[in-house]
Parts: C-alpha cells; sequence; structure tokens
C-alpha cells in the first residue's frame, strides 16, 4: 500500500469581514483543538476520531481498514497538524504536515487523506 501523501500542502488563508463603517478587519478564529473536531465530527469518509487521553493524540480508525492516522491539530506548532500513519503489524510512517487555520481546512485534507486510503 504506497501512502504517499507529499502533494498535501496547505496554504494558510485570512478571513476578512466587514463590518458597519465599512472597514475590513481580521476576524477572531477559534483555535482549533482535538477536542473541538471530535466535538464536531463523529465520522469523516467512514472514519471515526478518537482522543487517547494519555498521549493527547487524535486519531482516526475505520472499521475496514489496518491503516491508523494521525492527525493532532496544533500539536509541535501552532497553526499546523503533522500527520502520521501506522499501519497494524507493519511500520510507523510520519508523513507530512499540514497548515489548519481552521476546522473546515482541516476537513478538507483529511478528506482527501481518507479518499486515498482504499478501506
Amino acid at each position: 500500500m504506497s501512502l504517499i501523501l507529499d502533494f498535501l500542502i496547505i496554504t494558510s488563508y485570512t478571513t476578512y469581514v466587514m463590518i458597519d463603517d465599512n472597514q475590513t478587519t481580521n476576524t477572531m478564529k477559534t483555535t482549533l483543538t482535538s477536542e473541538l473536531v471530535i466535538e464536531k465530527l463523529s465520522e469523516l469518509e467512514g472514519w471515526e476520531p478518537y482522543l487517547d487521553n494519555m498521549s493527547g493524540t487524535l486519531q482516526w480508525n475505520h472499521s475496514n481498514s489496518d491503516v491508523v492516522v494521525y492527525a493532532t491539530p496544533n500539536w509541535d506548532t501552532d497553526g499546523m497538524t503533522p500527520l502520521a500513519m501506522f499501519i497494524i503489524d507493519d511500520d510507523y510512517l510520519h508523513v507530512t504536515q499540514f497548515e489548519t487555520p481552521d476546522l473546515d481546512t482541516y476537513i478538507t485534507v483529511m478528506t482527501m487523506v481518507f479518499k486515498s486510503l482504499r478501506t
């Protein structure tokens, strides 16, 4: 199984909102956390999120796959999510990391990841 996902480079962007006096200002964004991901998503493309309370990692499991996907927002660096995979009875792969300014970006990237894995 090939797990080459280096196409996952997401560029960050800034969201703007118009206020009453027609000035443009940056909006405040909610910090993306593992807890927020789990609260908002019970599953994505058949993959279910699980928060490991001992390590704090966010992992994704699928009942028809021998792959566990780790994607914990802001793990080492604010605004970044490292992506790693563990193939049961095989190997651990650190694949890449991607920018995650918000939940929508996280969902978009993880959807691409899950679609690339055959289940």
